[in-house]
């Protein structure tokens, strides 16, 4: 015997009939199921002696050559005894066609409920159906059930919120599963832009979404360098400054989380030459352009900040602490707006950097 499925999940059952055999001589099937006898040796007619009780034709073929095909498609169930006759009662066969009820199947998805997911780790929902040769379709429920095109396998993933459902379909009908609530919330999308040294780095965090539910609860750079972590940055504000010690390879890690409790991380690879780390800025300067007050960081200790006009005359001393790794608040609401020169002088580096003053 040989079993075929196609996608209505009808199967096809082959039975080989010769002089004194039927090879099987019972056949197990379902309803709507086909039957193909193959009369291989022998002129046989074939006589159903228990008729379908769904059925008003007669079953009877005669057949007079080699090799010819007669099918039979089962109409309902029930146990039907056939007679295969050869001429002259010579070679005759009995057998049976056992026939199941028609059944749809049973389908459910899984995992199953209410799901709170991030976009960025999104659900796989798995329709559990086995019945081989089984079709099935997604839908996204609500008023209406829209059809998911290209949705049509075991498994599908939601990108957008709803509710969901899968409907599979064999040869008796359409069986729909439970549905699944799906709310699918947007995480944050990090970038780090900085240079070489990564002085001012800037955090840039995606802000789709409801208003309120993107904003980023808690975030950490982790700098890799045994330095502490920093979680007091947040989002597109004043850039975030590092000083980097020791030349060679290093790896910071951001995390950020929003409201909704989706996360995102992201690694910035680095590698620091000797003349990077002499290089950097023993300051920090934000916001720039500044209006009433400035935040000086200092990297190194023992460190002098001056505010100078474009004449090179020295408008007033910039106090900061002498300690390293220092945020020092500057009121400067009294300096007339303009374009004006800092100038930082440490124990190995002076630099100079301009800053605009408007209101």
């Amino acid at each position: 015997m040989v079993m075929m499925h196609n996608q209505s999940s009808a199967a096809i059952y082959n039975v080989n009939i010769g002089n004194f055999y039927a090879t099987p001589d019972t056949v197990n099937c379902n309803v709507h199921d086909t039957i193909i006898f193959h009369w291989v040796i022998g002129n046989h007619a074939i006589d159903f002696s228990a008729q379908p009780s769904c059925a008003t034709l007669s079953y009877h073929w005669d057949v007079n050559s080699f090799n010819n095909l007669d099918t039979f498609v089962v109409p309902c169930p029930g146990d039907y005894p056939y007679l295969l006759d050869g001429p002259d009662d010579a070679g005759n066969v009995t057998g049976l066609l056992r026939v199941a009820a028609c059944t749809r199947v049973n389908t459910s998805i899984v995992p199953s409920g209410t799901f709170h997911i991030c976009n960025n780790n999104l659900v796989t929902l798995h329709d559990t159906t086995t019945y081989a040769g089984a079709t099935f379709q997604w839908y996204k429920t609500g008023t209406n059930d829209t059809l998911i095109p290209g949705a049509n396998s075991h498994n599908y993933t939601p990108l957008s919120s709803g509710r969901y459902k899968c409907v599979t379909t064999n040869f008796c009908g359409d069986t729909t599963s439970n549905i699944d609530t799906i709310s699918v919330y947007n995480a944050p999308s990090l970038t780090i832009t900085g240079g070489p040294g990564i002085v001012g780095i800037n955090t840039y965090y995606d802000s789709t979404g409801s208003t309120g539910t993107s904003t980023i609860l808690s975030n950490v750079w982790i700098w890799g360098d045994g330095t502490p972590n920093d979680t007091t940055h947040f989002g597109n504000h004043n850039p975030l400054n590092h000083h980097f010690t020791t030349a060679g390879h290093d790896t910071i890690t951001v995390i950020a989380c929003n409201y909704n409790g989706c996360c995102d991380t992201i690694h910035k690879y680095l590698t620091l030459s000797v003349e990077d780390i002499n290089n950097q800025p023993v300051i920090a300067i934000n916001p720039n352009p500044a209006s009433n007050s400035l935040n000086i960081h200092t990297f190194v200790a023992n460190t002098a900040v001056g505010l100078y006009d474009l004449t090179g005359r020295l408008i007033r001393t910039l106090p900061v602490k002498n300690a390293a790794d220092q945020d020092n608040i500057v009121n400067i609401s009294d300096v007339p707006v303009g374009l004006y020169i800092i100038r930082v002088t440490s124990e190995n580096q002076s630099t100079a950097t301009k800053l605009l003053i408007q209101r």
